[in-house]
């Protein structure tokens, strides 16, 4: 997902009034908020309780224990000040905050996780089928690596904020770049021109070959 289909994701999410597996539409806009910005697959966010979320420390984080990680131990991730915020909010709006070691989001949407945001992704207008493939709710954790990759987190950084064994595997099967992002990089290059007046900067053709 772009950051702009994202954004119309967790905004349509919150707004429906559909209840999936018992959760509501503000629990999902919340849920998906969080995956993009962890990377946490959807058994793992399952997993978490109240305990989990440490939203008031510099910098906010989430913990999920080794018995629920892919990798069998547990990692600790840094959050967005932002995404810490209204994760906050979220649990103050809820009829009674969960004792820390109540689940987040129980029950088990996590089995139906594809069909729960197919469903939210049709009414926010953003197609399930692209010409890249299907978006699923593993699609949050690529929109993670890939939110990284264009603040330009170099390659060991975002490998350990994936929590991924091998770098290849951040870098070919999570990071999807468009011509955009790269130009923009690109943009931001320290360009070591020689010192010429603006009239002998004009006038410079290139050499054959």
């Amino acid at each position: 997902l772009t950051a702009d289909e994202l954004r119309r994701l967790i905004e349509a999410t919150e707004r429906s009034p559909r209840v999936f597996r018992g959760l509501t539409g503000r629990d999902r806009a919340a849920l998906y908020l969080l995956a993009s910005y962890s990377g946490f697959r959807a058994s793992e966010l399952a997993s978490l309780t109240r305990g989990a979320l440490a939203l008031d420390s510099n910098p906010p984080t989430v913990t999920v224990e080794a018995a629920y990680a892919k990798n069998k131990r547990q990692d600790t991730i840094p959050l967005p000040a932002d995404v810490a915020g209204y994760l906050r909010h979220w649990l103050s709006a809820r009829p009674t905050i969960p004792a820390p070691a109540t689940r987040l989001w129980p029950g088990t949407w996590y089995m139906k996780a594809a069909n729960m945001i197919a469903l939210d992704l049709e009414e926010a207008g953003i197609p399930v089928e692209t010409e890249s493939g299907r978006l699923d709710f593993h699609s949050l954790r690529g929109t993670y690596a890939t939110l990284l990759a264009r603040v330009g987190v170099n390659l060991q950084t975002a490998q350990a904020l994936m929590r991924h064994s091998d770098p290849k595997l951040t870098a070919r099967t999570y990071t999807k770049l468009g011509i955009t992002d790269l130009g923009e990089t690109v943009r931001r290059l320290d360009v070591a021109l020689p010192a010429r007046s603006g009239d002998d900067q004009a006038n410079i053709t290139p050499q054959d070959g």
